[in-house]
């Protein structure tokens, strides 16, 4: 992976990671972005790959969900026992409301993904979705989940 990076394809998507924040343009942004150039199908379908194989999603929702009961153990200290949350039910119930939003903020991803990639030609995000190696977001979000101590 080193090596594709090395070259100039991976040199480019490097340089516009490190130089631009992930976020999502605002609704005026991203329809002028959309004027200067609109979603091609092809351009569509190449982001979903990339946001696929990335799976960003996972990665967004397992982090949200183990802040959540990192955060929700550090205060059932202060509580009476009989208060307490239990972390299963906990994880039970944040699993449920990402199923429920997924939708809406998986199109946030799609259209972050867009922006980010914009300056890349249709042959450059090629080579990239082509370039990655589908175990390459677990070895992210694995050792988050264990990191978390909720895997």
């Amino acid at each position: 992976m080193i090596a594709w990076y090395n070259g100039p394809t991976g040199q480019k998507i490097a340089a516009i990671e490190a130089t631009q924040s992930f976020h999502r343009l605002d609704d005026e942004e991203f329809a002028d972005d959309q004027i200067a150039k609109p979603f091609a199908l092809r351009r569509l379908e190449q982001v979903r790959r990339l946001e696929s194989a990335l799976n960003f999603q996972a990665v967004r929702e397992e982090f949200a969900i183990s802040t959540a009961l990192a955060l929700t153990a550090a205060l059932d200290v202060l509580l009476p026992s009989d208060q307490q949350i239990d972390p299963r039910l906990m994880r039970k119930e944040l699993e449920a409301e990402h199923r429920r939003e997924r939708l809406a903020t998986s199109q946030r991803t799609i259209d972050s993904l867009w922006s980010l990639y914009r300056g890349l030609t249709d042959e450059e995000l090629e080579h990239y979705v082509a370039s990655l190696n589908p175990r390459m977001a677990n070895d992210f979000t694995e050792p988050c989940a264990r990191l978390f101590g909720t895997s």
